[in-house]
Formats: structure tokens, sequence, C-alpha cells
């Protein structure tokens, strides 16, 4: 029995899942406008909250890009069914206004801020399967701690049968050690510093690769809407006492803290699962924060940082908040 739902379509991009009844075969999918089909989908994709749900594996994901030539006509509605059946999705058709828009956010949001500030030549930190969407003209630069092949494999099942750009540069995503001072008009930063051991380090070596006037968008999770939500906030005196003296001392706890209230272990299963997070260095969450929370920190450390920057943008979006930092020069 085919089961799933469309859930929406976010600035073009079609999403839902889709799944049969006793079998973990991906279901192929086709998209139909006005009684003609406009594409297809491979329901495939992993999902985190389908296998929280006891939905096979949680691989029953799908994304579909709407054409732009129905996109131009403002409204539509897209069915999707079953390749096979042609049994439709739950919420099948939904209707789209692409006109009615009274608040910017997700994926729009996202297109719109790289329209008005990313221009020239930028840098991507640990783009994964979510590289942020670049106008016309604008050259990237792909950059992470770890090589395309190693980060598929680290970070599955939650990126599989998603496309990872190559990375152009493996280096220290913290430190951008081999990077010149300066060297770029732009910097991306999307759901990587709280992965970062020492933020406000990664923080600051994000500025000092920015030319003066450049800007740094940076997207942060809201704690409260993630599996991090039963967490305290990361506190701006242990960041300090870690961009201080160094994160030898707490990461243990981060790993404690993880293993506890996101994973829910206890007594010897999570401490051989701390152990064993602690001894790959498995880049969790080692810090969370809601997006007012993150506020604060960037105004304690702003003083701090060699190159002064300037809060051009904020909004909470969805999930998440999202930074415009644009570099300034002290004054000597």
């Amino acid at each position: 029995m085919l089961q799933g739902y469309v859930d929406a379509c976010d600035d073009g991009l079609l999403s839902g899942w889709a799944s049969r009844t006793g079998s973990l075969d991906p279901v192929s999918l086709e998209v139909v406008c006005d009684g003609a089909i406009v594409g297809t989908a491979t329901a495939s994709l992993f999902r985190e909250d389908l296998r929280a749900a006891g939905i096979g594996e949680g691989r029953h994901g799908f994304e579909f890009d709407v054409p732009r030539d129905i996109r131009s006509r403002s409204r539509y509605a897209l069915s999707v069914r079953d390749a096979e059946s042609k049994e439709e999705l739950g919420q099948s058709p939904i209707s789209v206004n692409e006109c009615d828009a009274p608040v910017i956010e997700g994926r729009r949001l996202r297109r719109l801020l790289a329209e008005q500030y990313l221009r020239g030549q930028g840098l991507e930190i640990g783009p994964l399967h979510r590289p942020m969407p670049l106008p016309a003209g604008v050259r990237v630069t792909y950059t992470d701690s770890f090589s395309t092949d190693v980060l598929r494999t680290l970070w599955s099942p939650d990126v599989d049968g998603y496309h990872i750009p190559p990375m152009d540069i493996v280096t220290d995503a913290t430190t951008l050690d081999g990077i010149a001072d300066a060297s770029f008009d732009f910097v991306v930063s999307s759901h990587v510093i709280e992965h970062l051991e020492n933020p406000v380090c990664g923080l600051r070596h994000a500025l000092r690769v920015l030319r003066p006037g450049g800007v740094l968008l940076l997207a942060v999770p809201d704690r409260r809407a993630t599996f991090d939500a039963g967490r305290p906030p990361t506190s701006v005196a242990h960041l300090l006492r870690d961009y201080c003296g160094g994160t030898a001392d707490s990461r243990r706890r981060h790993y404690d803290e993880w293993v506890s209230l996101v994973e829910h272990l206890t007594g010897e299963d999570a401490v051989r699962r701390a152990t064993d997070l602690e001894q790959r260095r498995y880049p969790i969450h080692f810090h969370c924060w809601s997006p007012m929370e993150f506020m604060v920190l960037l105004d304690a450390v702003e003083r701090l940082m060699p190159a002064g920057f300037d809060v051009d943008f904020f909004k909470a979006n969805r999930t998440e908040g999202v930074w415009i930092l644009r570099r300034t020069e002290r004054p000597r």
C-alpha cells in the first residue's frame, strides 16, 4: 500500500515523502501540472523525521525543482503520484502562488540574501548537500575539513541520495589554514559554526579571509527547533574560556551532554558512546543557541576580533537564524 505526503513547495522546491508498506525499495514518482507530466522524482532521500516515525530506514524523502516555465505562471497546482499505480500522495495536488509571499523566509530568504549581498569570488565553508544558491556570475570555492568522499561516509545516512559538491580546498574549518588573509569578497558558513569546538576562533578566521567590506553570511540552527531542544545554550563565558585556553578540557563534557540529552543514553551505554565519539572526534553539535542567544555571543566577541564587523542583516528564518556580517577595519 502506498503512503506519503506532499509537504511543501518552498521557492520552487517541491518536497515530501513516499513509501510502500512492507517494502524498502524507493518509490518512483511523477509530478503533474494541468494533466501533463512535468518531471519525475525518486523517493530515496534520507529524512530523520521519517526514521523517527518508524517509516522504514528514513530513506523515503523526495525533492523536485519546479521547472522555470511552470513557475513563470505565478499560480499553478502540482500533483504527485506513484509512477506505477498513478495513485496520488496525500495533500496532492498542492496549490502554489509564487506572488503570495507576505513573509520572506526559507529558501526564498536565502536566495534573496544571495542576490543582494554575494558578489565576486567567495568561499563556502562546509556546504555538504545544501550549498548556498548563488547569483549569476558569482564564483565560489568550497572548503571543508574532509574530502567529499569522507563527508559522504561521515554524514551517512543524512546525505544519502543528495549531491555533495566536490571540495576545492580541504583544510581545518575552524582555522582555514592555507587560505590567505583578505582573499575573498564573501564567506558563507551555513549550519557549520555549531559543529566547531572553538566557534569564536572559527568566526575570527572567517573574518580574516574576507576583504575589507566583504560579507559573512552566517546561518545558525535554532536549538529550540532541532534535536538540541533539550540542551542548555552554550554560555558566552564557556566559549571565551575555550577561545583563550583551548578546547581540550571541555571536549569530553560536550560528548557526554550530547549522548545524554540528544541520544538519550544512560549508564554504560552512554559512557561507551561518548568515548567512541570522542576518539573519532566526531563533529557533533558541540554548541547550541537560539537566535537571540547567538546575537549576545556576537556582541560579546566583536571586540576580540582583529577585524571588526557590523551586523548588516538579521532574521529568524524558521528553524535558524541568518546574519550578514560586514567586515570593517578598526581605527589604528
